[in-house]
């Protein structure tokens, strides 16, 4: 009887590592196809692979820790994308979830449910996400500094919430021009944060330049800010893109001057400022940005 059971766990043990490995391969190629698809494929139609692959991955082999990081990859996709509640409900799923879990990993996943939560204004889960993200044991120290460093943020983070004027500053474009968001009062403002490396980011600009060609003569305008760190790739990605409204960029990346007063910890993240200079909605996209831009201007 005894060796009966022993071979029966035996058995499940060498299912379990097959599943286990079955579901890695799944994942990890994935996320290569992802990556090449990056410079072929446009970005709508990506973030469209990267959700039914990342489901795909998380139905078929569930309870694996390949699973968890599909989790806490949708997660992050659909937090940057401005899916705040599909992004929360993707990743409790994954805090909950009785699989192995990576520090590193859960480190990500509370810090991305903290930013979900921040861009509803819901301060106090963003600061509960975060210690939570700090307790978890073996998390890389890199990232402790990032949640660390987050959490530091928070009391400029509250100054930014829906309703609030909008932080001012003095600084000078990439045509050494000054510029300051009280220079455009009277007008409805997008200040964006953005990257040539965020594929999100890129995934948007179609929509961005569609917005400011149909409004800008009829009193919006944008502020873009760089997170770039790398002057060539910003200055062809302009060309390129041909884009008309002014820019900011300082080299620093994630340092950059402009996004550390703002306390901006991942992109895009924008602010819509009304005409009286006062946040009025963050991280809206596509005809959602389009709707509000054309209400605030009526106002």
């Amino acid at each position: 009887m005894a060796l009966a059971i022993v071979a029966v766990l035996t058995g499940a043990a060498a299912a379990d590592a097959a599943k286990e490995t079955a579901a890695r391969e799944a994942y990890d190629l994935l996320m290569a196809e992802l990556q090449k698809g990056r410079n072929t494929t446009p970005m709508d139609q990506l973030i469209i692979k990267a959700e039914e692959g990342l489901k795909g991955v998380i139905e078929t082999y569930p309870g694996t820790v390949a699973s968890g990081s599909a989790m806490v990859m949708l997660g992050q996709i659909f937090s940057q994308i401005g899916r705040g509640a599909d992004a929360k409900e993707m990743l409790n799923k994954y805090i909950v979830g009785t699989f192995p879990k990576e520090p590193s990993e859960e480190g990500m996943a509370w810090m991305a449910l903290a930013n979900a939560n921040l861009s509803e204004d819901d301060f106090a889960g963003a600061e509960k996400a975060l210690k939570n993200g700090l307790a978890v044991k073996g998390l890389d120290p890199q990232m402790k500094q990032s949640a660390e460093g987050m959490l530091a943020r928070l009391d400029t983070i509250k100054k930014l919430k829906i309703g609030a004027e909008a932080l001012d500053f003095k600084t000078t474009d990439i045509a050494g021009k000054a510029i300051s968001p009280s220079d455009y009062r009277g007008k409805v403002v997008l200040i964006d944060f953005w990257a040539t490396w965020c594929a999100p980011c890129r995934a948007e600009m179609p929509n961005v330049k569609e917005i400011y060609a149909a409004y800008n003569g009829k009193g919006f305008d944008i502020i873009g800010i760089s997170m770039d760190n790398n002057r060539g790739a910003f200055d062809s990605y302009l060309k390129e893109q041909d884009m008309k409204w002014r820019q900011i960029y300082d080299g620093k990346g994630w340092q950059a001057e402009i996004g550390q007063l703002y306390a901006v910890s991942s992109i895009p993240s924008t602010f819509l400022v009304d005409k009286k200079g006062r946040i009025r909605h963050k991280n809206l996209r596509g005809d959602e940005l389009k709707k509000a831009v054309e209400k605030l201007l009526k106002e």
